[in-house]
Protein backbone atom coordinates (compact mmCIF):
# COMPACT_ATOMS: atom_id res chain seq x y z
CA UNK A 1 0.00 0.00 0.00
CA UNK A 2 1.02 3.30 -0.89
CA UNK A 3 0.67 6.10 1.63
CA UNK A 4 0.77 9.71 0.54
CA UNK A 5 0.46 13.09 2.68
CA UNK A 6 -0.62 15.92 -0.74
CA UNK A 7 -1.45 19.18 0.16
CA UNK A 8 -4.82 20.35 -1.05
CA UNK A 9 -5.79 20.83 -4.41
CA UNK A 10 -2.91 18.18 -5.37
CA UNK A 11 -4.11 15.52 -7.81
CA UNK A 12 -3.31 11.79 -8.07
CA UNK A 13 -3.24 10.12 -10.77
CA UNK A 14 -4.25 6.27 -11.06
CA UNK A 15 -3.59 4.48 -14.33
CA UNK A 16 -4.66 6.27 -17.27
CA UNK A 17 -8.32 7.72 -16.59
CA UNK A 18 -8.74 8.09 -12.72
CA UNK A 19 -7.66 11.01 -11.21
CA UNK A 20 -8.09 11.77 -7.54
CA UNK A 21 -8.05 15.57 -6.01
CA UNK A 22 -7.39 16.77 -2.46
CA UNK A 23 -10.22 18.97 -2.32
CA UNK A 24 -9.63 20.07 1.37
CA UNK A 25 -7.63 18.78 4.30
CA UNK A 26 -8.08 19.31 7.94
CA UNK A 27 -10.43 17.24 10.29
CA UNK A 28 -12.80 16.27 7.56
CA UNK A 29 -11.02 15.54 4.45
CA UNK A 30 -12.62 16.31 0.91
CA UNK A 31 -11.62 14.17 -2.06
CA UNK A 32 -12.76 14.54 -5.67
CA UNK A 33 -12.66 11.56 -8.07
CA UNK A 34 -12.54 11.49 -11.61
CA UNK A 35 -13.15 8.48 -13.17
CA UNK A 36 -15.03 7.48 -16.43
CA UNK A 37 -18.91 6.26 -15.83
CA UNK A 38 -17.80 2.72 -16.39
CA UNK A 39 -15.63 2.53 -13.45
CA UNK A 40 -17.99 1.70 -10.06
CA UNK A 41 -17.02 4.03 -7.12
CA UNK A 42 -18.08 2.97 -3.79
CA UNK A 43 -16.85 3.37 -0.40
CA UNK A 44 -15.98 0.11 1.48
CA UNK A 45 -18.19 0.81 4.28
CA UNK A 46 -21.00 1.45 2.27
CA UNK A 47 -20.05 -2.60 0.79
CA UNK A 48 -20.00 -3.93 4.21
CA UNK A 49 -22.46 -2.59 6.46
CA UNK A 50 -25.44 -4.81 6.91
CA UNK A 51 -28.63 -4.45 5.28
CA UNK A 52 -31.11 -1.70 5.80
CA UNK A 53 -33.85 -3.64 8.23
CA UNK A 54 -37.04 -3.72 6.23
CA UNK A 55 -39.56 -1.75 8.68
CA UNK A 56 -42.46 -4.08 10.58
CA UNK A 57 -45.30 -2.61 8.83
CA UNK A 58 -44.51 -3.96 5.57
CA UNK A 59 -46.19 -7.09 4.21
CA UNK A 60 -43.50 -9.86 3.56
CA UNK A 61 -45.92 -12.28 2.16
CA UNK A 62 -46.97 -12.32 -1.53
CA UNK A 63 -48.96 -9.74 -2.74
CA UNK A 64 -51.44 -10.74 -5.54
CA UNK A 65 -53.99 -9.04 -7.50
CA UNK A 66 -56.94 -11.09 -8.61
CA UNK A 67 -59.87 -9.18 -11.17
CA UNK A 68 -61.99 -11.66 -10.45
CA UNK A 69 -63.09 -14.38 -7.83
CA UNK A 70 -61.96 -17.35 -10.08
CA UNK A 71 -58.64 -15.80 -10.64
CA UNK A 72 -58.80 -15.59 -6.18
CA UNK A 73 -59.48 -19.18 -6.08
CA UNK A 74 -56.20 -20.38 -8.27
CA UNK A 75 -54.56 -17.52 -6.33
CA UNK A 76 -55.04 -19.07 -2.89
CA UNK A 77 -54.54 -22.90 -4.16
CA UNK A 78 -50.88 -21.36 -6.13
CA UNK A 79 -50.18 -19.71 -2.68
CA UNK A 80 -51.39 -23.04 -0.73
CA UNK A 81 -53.61 -20.91 0.90
CA UNK A 82 -56.80 -22.69 -0.25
Amino acid sequence: MLYMTPKEAEQIVIGDCITLTIVRRGSNVRIGIDAPREIPIRRQNVLTSPPTPVPFDVPTWPVVTVADAASLEVAKQQLGAA
